[in-house]
């Protein structure tokens, strides 16, 4: 840990949509590699696909306003969105208020599922426990050490994670 706390280092070149972006990226590639039946659109599925592409829109379009909201939320405090900057607040209101990552719960919760319905993918179904410990290790974990020390003083980390889940 960086003992000026200055930014959290270990999440310095990472973010949340790099990693979105390579597990769709994988699944893709997987998907047209080793097409898997068991999700993907069928014509004995035919009359179903509408609904599940409605539905994965609808996941696409509340995951966009939890992504908007999480950066409206954050540039109203003047903190960067961006991993490994250095932050000088703990935002707890708005989409912060239910998730204290509702970034990454946004992609690993609806924009993932809303993809898989949309395209029909099994393998960003299949890859979204991979993608859960992925952000997990990769961003999760490291941002919030590095606000548990940061705002350690006053208790301000450990009342907001009382009050506040990870995830949703």
């Amino acid at each position: 840990m960086n003992k000026t706390l200055s930014a959290h280092p270990r999440c310095i070149h990472r973010t949340s949509e790099f990693l979105g972006i390579l597990l769709c990226a994988a699944a893709y590639i997987l998907q047209h590699s080793y097409p898997l039946a068991f999700f993907s659109y069928r014509s004995d599925l035919s009359s179903c696909i509408h609904v599940y592409k409605a539905i994965g829109c609808l996941l696409l379009v509340f995951s966009a306003a939890i992504l908007k909201s999480t950066q409206i939320e954050m540039a109203t405090y003047g903190q960067p969105h961006e991993p490994g900057k250095p932050t000088t607040a703990l935002i707890t209101t708005g989409p912060f208020h239910y998730s204290r990552n509702p970034t990454y719960t946004a992609i690993i919760l609806f924009l993932q599922p809303g993809l898989a319905l949309v395209f029909g993918s099994s393998w960003i179904v299949i890859l979204l426990p991979i993608s859960y410990v992925l952000f997990w290790y990769v961003m999760v974990k490291p941002e919030e050490e590095y606000l548990q020390e940061k705002f350690r003083v006053g208790g301000e980390w450990r009342e907001y994670c009382e009050h506040t889940r990870r995830w949703l």
